[in-house]
């Protein structure tokens, strides 16, 4: 009974090549459909990447945006002279004498500059130079310290600021 059977699919070699060809082009459509679906999935995470990129940006350029109409921002390394001039400029016009003004050791870390400066005049000058200090720079300082001494009738001040620089 066997041998009918098999005699049977034998003579029938074009059935048998279809089937063989039927079954060959199946598994290549499944394979070709899982390396699509691969694809179609990397493109998606691609995608993704991108538009978490793009807002990333927009974020960027429009705290960049807001930083730039702000009065007080960082300084380029080539301002600093010109900030510089505008506190002597300052110091001048409130009436005050600077008696000295340095710059201690920068570290390579960062770009920031650090200044000590002592000024010498009377308490209301100063209260207003140091009120209007950071103000009037157009450049962003923070006063990290300062300290009074009396100076027979005056007011001896030191400050220490720092300048930002980009």
């Amino acid at each position: 009974m066997n041998n009918k059977y098999f005699s049977k699919v034998l003579a029938n070699r074009g059935v048998l090549a279809y089937i063989s060809a039927l079954l060959v082009v199946s598994l290549l459509v499944v394979f070709s459909f899982g390396f699509a679906w691969d694809s179609y999935q990397q493109a998606e995470a691609t995608k993704q990447k991108m538009v978490s990129m793009q807002k990333l940006t927009e974020t960027y350029a429009q705290k960049k945006a807001l930083l730039e109409q702000e009065e007080a921002r960082p300084i380029q390394d080539s301002q600093i002279d010109d900030v510089q001039t505008a506190v002597l400029v300052q110091i001048q016009s409130h009436g005050l004498e600077l008696s000295q003004m340095s710059s201690p050791a920068q570290s390579d870390k960062t770009k920031d500059r650090i200044f000590d400066m002592e000024l010498r005049g009377s308490y209301d000058d100063t209260m207003d130079f140091i009120s209007t200090f950071r103000q009037k720079t157009k450049a962003l300082v923070a006063i990290l310290s300062v300290s009074f001494r009396p100076d027979k009738e005056k007011v001896k001040t030191s400050i220490k600021y720092k300048l930002y620089v980009r």
